[in-house]
């Protein structure tokens, strides 16, 4: 599998809701608007790489962030102690926030969601979205209301 479906994120949520911010995502998926993007697998040790060195950054303020540097950090110990060879990841949005949530495929277990909760305005993800298909940036994402799908992206 190298990504998750709308269901099975919903069904990884259901699984995971004592995990920060999961019982808030999943009454976004039944109850309201969301975009959500199909996100990908890579090797785990690239991915504990890339975000060992995102953190260390954010700390020493050579780069902003957005994210929590709390939930940052418990993300990093997550993937160095995951005895999974990959890890997943994939990009929920709402109006009020959007999140990355990062998971073993294999157990489907949520290592870790970075959430960012800047004013966010889906219209303006789905003009960006619709700006970079004009671009021929393939996207493999998909807008719900309710859980219904309302528009896709490819």
């Amino acid at each position: 599998m190298d990504s998750l479906s709308f269901q099975d994120f919903e069904s990884l949520c259901l699984k995971n809701k004592e995990v920060k911010h999961v019982q808030e995502i999943t009454q976004y998926i039944l109850n309201s608007e969301c975009i959500y993007s199909l996100g990908s697998l890579m090797p785990r040790k690239h991915m504990l790489e890339v975000y060992s060195d995102r953190l260390k950054m954010a700390k020493e303020k050579i780069v902003e962030s957005s994210y929590d540097l709390v939930e940052f950090d418990q993300l990093v110990s997550n993937m160095t102690n995951s005895k999974s060879d990959e890890i997943g990841f994939t990009m929920f949005h709402t109006d009020n926030f959007s999140s990355l949530v990062f998971y073993e495929p294999d157990t489907n277990l949520v290592l870790g969601i970075l959430r960012a909760s800047k004013n966010n305005n889906l219209r303006l993800i789905e003009a960006n979205y619709e700006g970079q298909i004009q671009m021929g940036i393939h996207l493999y994402s998909t807008k719900y209301l309710k859980g219904n799908i309302v528009k896709e992206w490819r």
